[in-house]
């Protein structure tokens, strides 16, 4: 009897030994079989932009639609692939491919679909795809030396809204394209009626078209105005301020602001945004003296032509 539970105790021991061990090991899962994931084309309906192992040199991403066929070696718990635009991982997102498969997955992209960070027309980015697998593994791929066409703000804005027409254009016949703004300091104010703060900025902006140190040549203001009770109502509110910029009333369905608030990440209420001659865009905030920011910007962009 003695030895059954001496025999007991120590199949009971060792038993807690080894399961000691096998919870103080590093337990990791197992390679899923990725080997390795590469950019293999780039091309458009017309042209092959990039051949791998071929193409040497700075590949040119123009208007149109773009493809990149990105080939999978190995793997068989894919989770999702990214194509990014800019250095290592942290480049932005382009496009992104949820489940994708091994082999080749193609990837559609256009130039509208990368950010706006330089100055320069076109900017310069590297093209990398990003995979992740379901063990949260990432792989990357070599990098593919590209010049970018930028697309301005206003670029992205006629193909979300199209053209808009100025409060006093009643007939509607000379529709504004705001595309023909890019390369401009560009100033677009967001108010609605009974707002005394946005009266007051409008009013600022008005005198600084009226001063001849300020050239409207380089810069533009434009009010989009909502909450009037029809564009009559709105477009007394321009007369009656003798308001000398575009007017433009966002209703229905408030799409200028929508578009703004979706491009810039921010809620936009009452709003005055900067979009300068890069493409960039600033926000001018509540802390802020609205009548020295604006002219501070026109001066700090265009002191060399005063």
């Amino acid at each position: 009897m003695r030895k059954k539970i001496k025999y007991l105790l120590l199949t009971v021991l060792l038993t807690a030994v080894l399961m000691i061990v096998s919870c103080d090991r590093d337990v990791t899962k197992p390679d899923d079989g990725v080997k390795e994931v590469n950019i293999e084309l780039i091309y458009n309906d017309t042209d092959t932009l990039f051949r791998r192992g071929e193409t040497s040199g700075t590949v040119l991403i123009e208007e149109g639609v773009h493809f990149a066929e990105i080939e999978i070696v190995g793997g068989s718990s894919l989770y999702k692939l990214e194509l990014r635009a800019g250095s290592g991982q942290a480049g932005r997102v382009i496009r992104t491919l949820n489940d994708p498969k091994k082999g080749i997955n193609k990837v559609e992209f256009s130039y509208f679909d990368f950010p706006v960070l330089q100055s320069s027309d076109p900017q310069e980015f590297d093209i990398k795809a990003v995979l992740y697998d379901t063990s949260e593994n990432t792989y990357l791929s070599s990098e593919v030396e590209s010049y970018v066409k930028k697309a301005y703000p206003y670029d992205h804005f006629f193909k979300e809204v199209g053209i808009v027409f100025d409060i006093d254009d009643t007939d509607l016949s000379n529709g504004r394209d705001l595309r023909e703004l890019n390369g401009k300091l560009s100033f677009v104010q967001f108010g609605f009626k009974g707002c005394l703060s946005c009266v007051e900025e409008a009013h600022s902006m008005k005198e600084m078209y009226e001063d001849p140190d300020y050239d409207t040549d380089y810069f533009t203001h434009s009010l989009f105005g909502r909450m009037y009770d029809d564009a009559d109502d709105f477009r007394d509110f321009k007369a009656l301020n003798k308001l000398p910029f575009d007017c433009f009333l966002d209703e229905p369905g408030d799409h200028a602001r929508t578009f703004f608030s979706s491009y810039t990440g921010e809620h936009i209420d009452t709003a005055v945004l900067a979009i300068l001659p890069s493409g960039e865009i600033l926000k001018a905030h509540y802390g802020d003296q609205f009548h020295d920011w604006v002219r501070s910007l026109y001066n700090e962009l265009f002191s060399v032509n005063k």
